[in-house]
Parts: structure tokens; C-alpha cells; sequence
């Protein structure tokens, strides 16, 4: 559904109040689908199936006036999975990264782009790794003064906010975990989050998604860049190679026929979070470094011994303590992980074009290294790397028909219009109910 979560972005985008709205960018990139295993072995084979992997980022701009250079915001990297090659939708999600720039938008873009992304994904199975860390994808962004980052605390209950605040198709099943913290009150004491999370379109399970005496290795997913996967692979029964990464030889082959599109905080809800999410990160306006927590301090010695026992067969619940105990998400951090199980029935019928700028997976690495030599130190530096990055991508790329980001100009009501007094309901005409289509005036296609 990756080309209605760029229309529905469109969408909320134009949306938000024109009242100092400016302009909103969006760049979407995906590579072509790449052949890879699929996270999970098969079950009781000891194996993985072939797939494909579509790898995506999201990256959104904003300029507050015509005349003004836009400046990134805020950006998502994603790893979508496809079962079987062959199929229209991806099965499993993993949000790797969500970061931002310092830069103040008007309005809460990073939560926005989140939601919108998770709310036309209703069919797959969505992973996050919420793990606090001071930038991901704007280089420097935490020399910017304007940039708070998000607390550990502050993140896991950010993410718990907006998953909450989704609409979604129909009603979900999603689990929160933080390791070493046993119970969803003390979760919620630990992160000081209030939100009922009864309301909304989620229900909310506290703890892991798993059968507490299945092996690890068969249910959990081995995503890049991802605790549970490192921790999977140091276990003495995993094979040694790494199937978390998709495969890198040169003759690698895309998968599907070459049809672009069928081949790849406690922050609150009126603010934009401004600081990277380890494999996601959320930055929030909370910059307090709370006290200790009630985790288990780590203890590398009995991690090693676990691991080193050939003879043992792990399972989840042990898999899990040792978890809590390990480095990452041990020795007095939290961390949270939160997975959504989506409903295949909610998944469209038919192949869906696809609107993102299709790439193989050298130009997207090409594109990857752009951004990563840019520097977000200030919102003047923001915006020369934001024009330079732009510039570089029809310069390395070398497309026929150059690239272009798409603008959004915000054309909701103002708060004045919203507080302007309505004519008695008697005198209010009926009108025809009339589709939500953008209009030209609303979006369109940057000249280069």
C-alpha cells in the first residue's frame, strides 16, 4: 500500500491550516524489490523461504514561504518484506529509523508521517525498535540547539502515543514490551505514560508477541540493525551468517519484472518531535534524563555462558531475559519493542502502481551517502544540505526524466476559521457529499 500512504501523506499534508502552513516537500524513495530471505524460518524447517525486501525513505521538507529554501524536517527508514516474491503487499514491516532535523515546522509532521504510514498499512505485521539515541539520519542534528532529543523514557511512550492515535482499517492486536520491566503498570510508571490505552483502534497486549517455550529462532524476525537479531546471532545455536541483511552479491537479481511499483515522548500530539528514533527515533521536547530504572543490571558473564551451551535449546522466555540483561537494553536503559499484527483482509485488492522514485539498490545507496554527508547543525545548514541533496540526486542519478519531490501546500482551516461563529444549522443548505481529491492547486511537482 506504499503508493496510498504517499497519496494519504499528500493528503494530511494539504490538510494542515494554510495559516503559516508554507510549503511541505515530500521525497519518497524506494529500491526495486530485492530477493532475500524472510526474516522468519520456516517453521520447524530450520530455513529461510525466498522473498523480497523493498527498501524505503521518506524524507519531508518544509519552506515557509515560496521565496524561502525548505529545510528536512524529519525522515523514516523502512524495510518492507514481501512472503513470496510474488505477492502484491508486503507481509512484514520494519520502521528502522525515524529521526528529525531541529528544524520547527508548523505542525506535528513527524507523528503525522508516522500515523499515516502505519494507518494504510492495516495488512502487514509492523516491528519497532524504540531505542533513544541523538541522531540517525540528519548528520550533526544534534549540535542543533533547536533539536531535543527524546529521553528513553520520553520515546517509548511517543511511540505509544501515536500507535495508540491511528487510525487504522479495523480494529488491531499490537503488543509494547520494555525488557526488564515485567508488567504493563509498571511500564507505564517507568515511561509516565497516562494515555488510556484502551481507547482508540488497538488492543493493546503488554509483553511479547510469542509462545514463551518457542524456539527464538523460528518465531522472532531478524531485522538489520536490531537487538533481538545481534542477540540471535551470538546464540551458539544460530547459524553464524547473517540472513538479517539481504543478500550482497554483485549478480544479485530484482525481483518481479521491472514495473516500477511491483518490483520495492513523552512527546505531545501538538508538537513535532525533534530528535532521531533509534531504528526509530522520535525526538521529543523531553530532554530530562530520568532516574534509574528497574531493569536487571547487566551481566555479561552469565550471557556468555548461555550462549556458549551448545547443548541448550533456548526459549523465547529466556531468550527475552537475557534481553534485559544484555547491553543494549540492560544496564539501566530502557528500550521498548511494539509490534502491530495487521489484518491480510484488510489489504487491497490488485497490484498498486508505484509513486515512489524507484531505484536499484546501488543508486539508492548512492542517495543513502547524500544524506549522510549533509550537515543539520543549524536551520541555515539545514537548508543549504536540503538544496544540495536535492541538486545530487539528478546529478548521481543520471535519470531521463530528472527527479522531483512533491510540494503540499497546506489549505485547511485557520484557527480563525475554525473560531468564526457558524450559521444556525436551519439555515445551512445540504450539499452534495463531494471525494477528497488534491487538487493541482494543492500539489504539485517541483520544476527542475
Amino acid at each position: 500500500m506504499s503508493s496510498s500512504f504517499q497519496t494519504a501523506l499528500l493528503n494530511e499534508l494539504s490538510r494542515l491550516p494554510r495559516e503559516g502552513g508554507g510549503i511541505y516537500r515530500v521525497y519518497h524513495f524506494a529500491t526495486k524489490p530485492v530477493i532475500c530471505k524472510y526474516p522468519i524460518e520456516l517453521v520447524g524447517g530450520g530455513a529461510f523461504s525466498q522473498s523480497s525486501m523493498i527498501h524505503r525513505l521518506i524524507l519531508i521538507a518544509h519552506g515557509s514561504s515560496n521565496q524561502e529554501s525548505p529545510a528536512f524536517v524529519c525522515g523514516m527508514e523502512i524495510m518492507e518484506y514481501k512472503e513470496k516474491s510474488t505477492d502484491h503487499e508486503p507481509s512484514l514491516v520494519y520502521i528502522s529509523k525515524v529521526d528529525t532535523s531541529g528544524y520547527k515546522a508548523p505542525a506535528p509532521i513527524t507523528s503525522l508521517m508516522v500515523k499515516t504510514y502505519l494507518s494504510t498499512h492495516s495488512n502487514c505485521t509492523t516491528h519497532i525498535f524504540a531505542r533513544a539515541q541523538p541522531q540517525y539520519l540528519f548528520h550533526r542534528s544534534v549540535e542543533n540547539p533547536s533539536k531535543r532529543a527524546q529521553s528513553d523514557r520520553g520515546l517509548i511512550a511517543w511511540w505509544l502515543r501515536v500507535i495508540t492515535d491511528t487510525s487504522f482499517l479495523t480494529k488491531l492486536d499490537a503488543w509494547w514490551c520494555i525488557p526488564g520491566v515485567d508488567d504493563q503498570e509498571s511500564a507505564k510508571r517507568e515511561t509516565r505514560v497516562t494515555q488510556d490505552l484502551k481507547l482508540g483502534q488497538v488492543n493493546w497486549h503488554y509483553g511479547y508477541s510469542y509462545d514463551d517455550n518457542a524456539d527464538p529462532k523460528a518465531v522472532i524476525p531478524k531485522f538489520p540493525d536490531d537487538a533481538k537479531a545481534r542477540l540471535l546471532k551470538s546464540y551458539a545455536n544460530y547459524d553464524n551468517k547473517d540472513d538479517s541483511e539481504e543478500e550482497e552479491d554483485d549478480d544479485e537479481d530484482d525481483a518481479g519484472e521491472g514495473d516500477d511499483g511491483k518490483d520495492e515522548n513523552d512527546t505531545k500530539e501538538d508538537e513535532t518531535p525533534s530528535s532521531p528514533m533509534n531504528n526509530n527515533d522520535a525526538s521529543s521536547d523531553d530532554e530530562s534524563d530520568e532516574g534509574s530504572t528497574k531493569q536487571a543490571a547487566s551481566n555479561p558473564g552469565k550471557i556468555k555462558d548461555i550462549l556458549a551451551d551448545e547443548s541448550h535449546s533456548m526459549t523465547v522466555r529466556e531468550f527475552w531475559e537475557l534481553l534485559s540483561i544484555g547491553e543494549e537494553c540492560g544496564s539501566g536503559k530502557l528500550t521498548g519493542f511494539f509490534v502491530i499484527k495487521g489484518d491480510p483482509a484488510a489489504n487491497e485488492s490488485g497490484e498498486i502502481k508505484e509513486l515512489a522514485q524507484t531505484l536499484t539498490k546501488d543508486q539508492f545507496t548512492v542517495i543513502w551517502n547524500h544524506l549522510m554527508a549533509c550537515e543539520f547543525t543549524s536551520d541555515e545548514s539545514n537548508r543549504t544540505s536540503t538544496a544540495n541533496f536535492t541538486a545530487q540526486i539528478n546529478e548521481c542519478l543520471q535519470l531521463e526524466s530528472g527527479y522531483s519531490p512533491i510540494d503540499a501546500i497546506p489549505a485547511g482551516e485557520s484557527n480563525a476559521d475554525i473560531n468564526k461563529p457558524k450559521r444556525p444549522l436551519q439555515q445551512e443548505k445540504p450539499s452534495a457529499p463531494t471525494v477528497n481529491v488534491l487538487g493541482g492547486s494543492f500539489i504539485k511537482r517541483r520544476k527542475t
